[in-house]
């Protein structure tokens, strides 16, 4: 029989509910025409996950255990040019072979033409590798900024469900949310006004047919920022525009991204957000309604499909509902809280969080990930009749600290 893996929600926002640090870095050479510094963080996780459920030849409960290390190398050459370089080693180990859909390292791994990573052990519940996941050089001129190499990219404003963010998203159960897997390319972002901002990008997925490559343009107005945006990723030319716009006590904020699919002359349906943040000092609130055109109304024809393979997208059906939170009573400690619904195959993620700061570069966090909703069937012909209900209950205790 063969396992049924199941993916969900990519979403970069899930940073607004969860604590993250940013130290200065180290600074190890400093002189008139060179500086080099070395950040980075390092965090280690253990947890359990239980599927309600049988999957043949695999146990129920499995026991995880990972860590992860960064090394975050910065140089300044002269004025204008900086160079950076992430190590990035991964060590995960398991009770039972598992496909690693939550927990440190779920993110899927850009496509890149030249491979930079090195598997140093991979057996049956152990992986043990290193990735080069930055290596660029950015130069800083008159006309705007050029970076060349491999680099962390973000488009659009959508913060639980991505839908203009074409470059790398996260995995919806990714623990390490500091920093997003790079992408090879070459980037050029310029500020023709005091508020037009024009990014161009060219990224390598791979091979000469999925070279991708896109145009942004963004204004602001005293109460709005707008944005429009033109690329080509892998198969699919995307036409994508939203805004964001401030009112007395939120942000409301829209987005809309169209594909077309040349081979076939098709216009397919759009992915769209419309949401709502609330921030406080104390507490922050979004909420998000989100349509995914690129969903699949049979939930094992959306599994199969080549963009949740490659990370392109996390998203099986197509009508969502979120609800993210965050509430921090005193400066040292963070609930948050974060619920997920499938709406045309009812089914809700629910994922509470309790984060602890031991001292300013040390946090420690508890939480969990629960699927709600009905269980899939896997002892003949796989039957998935809900979403999230597939995901069965994660509990992870996690430790990190930055340097």
């Amino acid at each position: 029989m063969t396992r049924v893996r199941l993916k969900v929600l990519g979403m970069t926002a899930f940073l607004c509910v969860t604590p993250s640090l940013a130290l200065a870095a180290t600074p190890l050479i400093e002189s008139d025409s060179f500086a080099l510094e070395l950040g980075g963080y390092t965090s280690s996780t253990t947890g359990v996950q239980h599927r309600p459920y049988d999957v043949p030849t695999l146990p129920r409960t499995t026991g995880l255990a990972a860590s992860l290390v960064r090394f975050e190398w910065r140089a300044y050459i002269s004025d204008n040019i900086t160079i950076d370089v992430h190590n990035r080693f991964f060590a995960r180990v398991s009770s039972a072979p598992t496909d690693a859909s939550v927990g440190l390292g779920s993110t899927v791994a850009p496509e890149r033409s030249v491979d930079l990573q090195s598997i140093i052990v991979e057996e049956s519940g152990l992986l043990v590798e290193h990735d080069l996941d930055r290596a660029s050089a950015s130069i800083n001129t008159r006309a705007g900024d050029i970076t060349m190499g491999r680099q962390a990219v973000t488009w659009g404003v959508s913060l639980l469900f991505p839908v203009a963010d074409f470059w790398t998203q996260f995995s919806p159960f990714e623990l390490d949310t500091s920093q997003k897997r790079g992408v090879d390319g070459v980037r050029f972002l310029t500020y023709p006004g005091d508020r037009i901002e024009v990014d161009l990008i060219a990224v390598d997925r791979g091979s000469v047919d999925d070279l991708s490559a896109g145009a942004r343009i963004g204004w602001s107005s005293d109460m709005a920022d707008y944005h429009f945006m033109l690329a080509r990723n892998y198969e699919r030319i995307w036409m994508a525009m939203g805004s964001a716009v401030d009112l007395d006590w939120a942000r409301l904020y829209g987005e809309i991204a169209t594909p077309f699919l040349p081979d076939e002359s098709q216009l397919e349906l759009p992915r769209a957000t419309l949401g709502l943040n609330v921030l406080r000092s104390k507490y922050t609130v979004s909420v998000e309604y989100h349509f995914n055109g690129l969903g699949d109304d049979e939930l094992l024809a959306g599994i199969a499909k080549a963009e949740v393979a490659r990370g392109e997208q996390y998203l099986l059906g197509r009508h969502y509902l979120g609800v993210a939170g965050s509430y921090t009573p005193r400066e040292f400690i963070t609930f948050s809280l974060l619920a997920l619904g499938a709406l045309d195959h009812p089914s809700m993620l629910i994922a509470p969080s309790i984060d602890y700061e031991i001292a300013p570069d040390i946090h420690a966090r508890l939480l969990s990930y629960v699927g709600v909703g009905d269980r899939p069937d896997l002892s003949g012909i796989p039957v998935v009749p809900s979403e999230f209900g597939a995901y069965g209950e994660s509990y992870f205790f996690e430790l990190s600290a930055f340097f």
